[in-house]
């Protein structure tokens, strides 16, 4: 089956339709909280990174000043400053894997709701209108929900981290501002545009590696209806060229 490219605006309004689904669901409540607290250790670590800066200069200064006690003083900030920073970045990891399997685990139990009633699953079959829905219900749905909370918090973290680093670019140069802002736009664009074609390919790749695990899968289901019929040089020539086409 063709893949069709679906408009950006069609994905934007299905991804705020999940979201609105999630979190009126019975698990909303857990999720709120746990972005909610992802939020906040964000902002929590973006203010650490810009203390971190301010404790690198000074450190730096009190080596190009020969002052020990003041190295000593910014050796003890930056081991303080370090240590809260990879605590915050733990649980906030911890946080993102928890939603993103609550997430996942209230998606697929939606997904094989639907794929089960009113025979979902044979008119898929008859139809061919979907090809491999297991493995959309089982690597989809999990790609889906990983990705897409990674890149919601990351798009956040940078947003945060442009917000708190712009005075102190725009304290040391307005140029320097200026050039950031530039270059961050050009390297997003250029990723975007070449990105985009990376899409289409990852979508046949996990089509082509669905196909090869279905395959054999109905090597072990029917293994033995295949040594009755002794079919195994022909099952063996299809699953060599599902190989070829999935590595190629």
């Amino acid at each position: 089956m063709e893949a069709r490219e679906v408009p950006l605006k069609v994905t934007a309004a299905r991804f705020v339709h999940s979201v609105a689904a999630l979190a009126g669901s019975e698990v909303g409540r857990t999720a709120t909280f746990l972005f909610a607290a992802l939020v906040a250790l964000l902002c929590v670590t973006t203010g650490l990174n810009v203390l971190n800066s301010f404790v690198g200069r000074n450190f730096m200064s009190a080596i190009a000043n020969r002052s020990e006690q003041e190295f000593i003083r910014q050796a003890v900030f930056y081991l303080g400053v370090f240590a809260a920073s990879t605590f915050v970045t733990v649980i906030a990891r911890f946080a993102e894997e928890r939603l993103g399997l609550l997430w996942r685990g209230w998606l697929t139990r939606r997904a094989v709701r639907l794929y089960l009633a009113n025979a979902t699953y044979d008119r898929l079959t008859a139809t061919d209108e979907l090809a491999n829905p297991d493995q959309r219900i089982a690597e989809d749905v999990k790609a889906f929900t990983g990705t897409t909370l990674s890149f919601v918090l990351m798009l956040l973290n940078s947003v945060l981290t442009i917000v708190a680093f712009s005075d102190v670019l725009w304290t040391i140069s307005p140029a320097l501002f200026f050039v950031a802002v530039l270059y961050a736009v050009i390297g997003s664009y250029m990723m975007i545009r070449l990105g985009r074609p990376l899409v289409r390919l990852n979508y046949d790749q996990l089509d082509k590696e669905a196909g090869f695990r279905s395959a054999l899968i109905h090597v072990r289901q029917n293994a033995e209806a295949i040594r009755l019929s002794r079919s195994e040089a022909a099952l063996s020539r299809s699953l060599l060229d599902r190989l070829g086409a999935l590595v190629a």
